[in-house]
């Protein structure tokens, strides 16, 4: 039995070797094989579930998957309520130049409306840094010439 189970192996190392000599690994295995190389840990065992599995491991999978989802949901419903109303309002009661009151807003849209959000606050910033640089010459711009006024007015 110990020969049978090392040539086994070795045939089986082979045809890995012959699959990554023509490029013919899976991209799974191409992902597991960068993950080894890049961290030297062997990436964790992933295996789908099947209809082979026993009702219960099944069942905690999805319970676990319902979680899941049911935390992304909550999070996008967050950064949902977290965006302006006006920007909200606008997505809400329109699809595609169509009228519909009270239509879902898609995750994709949520995410859309965040990103155009957080480039209208980028570029607020950027106006109010450089008006904030602006005002800060003028300052001192000012500040030189009333020094120079109570510099003439003083005895």
């Amino acid at each position: 039995m110990g020969s049978k189970g090392r040539r086994k192996s070795t045939q089986t190392t082979e045809r890995e070797s012959e699959k990554e000599k023509f490029g013919m690994k899976r991209s799974s295995e191409a992902a597991d094989s960068r993950h080894t190389q890049s961290t030297g840990i062997p990436p964790p065992n992933k295996r789908a579930l099947s209809d082979g599995d026993p009702p219960k491991v099944r069942h905690n999978h999805n319970i676990t998957e319902k979680r899941y989802r049911s935390r992304l949901n909550d999070q996008f419903d967050t950064l949902l309520s977290a965006l302006p109303a006006s920007s909200v309002a606008a997505i809400e009661g329109s699809s595609g130049g169509k009228e519909q009151p009270g239509r879902k807003i898609s995750k994709a849209e949520v995410l859309i409306l965040a990103k155009e959000h957080i480039q209208a606050l980028e570029t607020s910033r950027e106006d109010l840094e450089e008006q904030n640089r602006r005002l800060t010459a003028d300052m001192e711009h000012l500040e030189i010439a009333w020094g120079r006024l109570v510099g003439r007015m003083m005895p």
